[in-house]
């Protein structure tokens, strides 16, 4: 690899330039003012607990495409192998297990679960991955 004199001043003038930036960066410290404020408002509330319903109609979806493969199977009109058979078996009782558990989950135990969740965004997002 050759340098060229004229590259290796860019280089040193764009790592001095980037040297000499103040610590408080006005852009940095709006992005993480948003960050911040976004996990504690309503409307993120909101979503979050939309978010969950969505995934739990999904998960609901999905045990009722299972159900009639194991049912398609069983009656001989679409027949699985073996591997496949004991997936789609595995399947349904997980995703039973998963909507079971959610649905005798009351309103406190779901509003903890969406403030550890709220946490946990805040936690990802604390981290400054905007500079590389």
């Amino acid at each position: 690899m050759k340098f060229t004199t004229f590259g290796v001043f860019a280089l040193l003038a764009v790592v001095a330039v980037s040297a000499k930036k103040e610590d408080s960066d006005p852009v940095m410290d709006r992005i993480k003012k948003m960050r911040d404020m976004q996990s504690l408002t309503p409307e993120f509330s909101a979503a979050q607990a939309e978010r969950q319903e969505l995934r739990m109609k999904k998960l609901a979806e999905m045990l009722e495409e299972r159900k009639a493969q194991l049912e398609d199977h069983v009656a001989g009109r679409d027949l699985m192998n073996t591997e496949d058979h004991e997936r789609v078996k595995r399947q349904i009782r997980n995703f039973q297990m998963k909507l079971d558990q959610y649905n005798s989950m009351g309103k406190d135990e779901k509003k903890e679960r969406m403030r550890e969740e709220a946490e946990a965004f805040r936690a990802m997002h604390r981290m400054d991955n905007t500079r590389f």
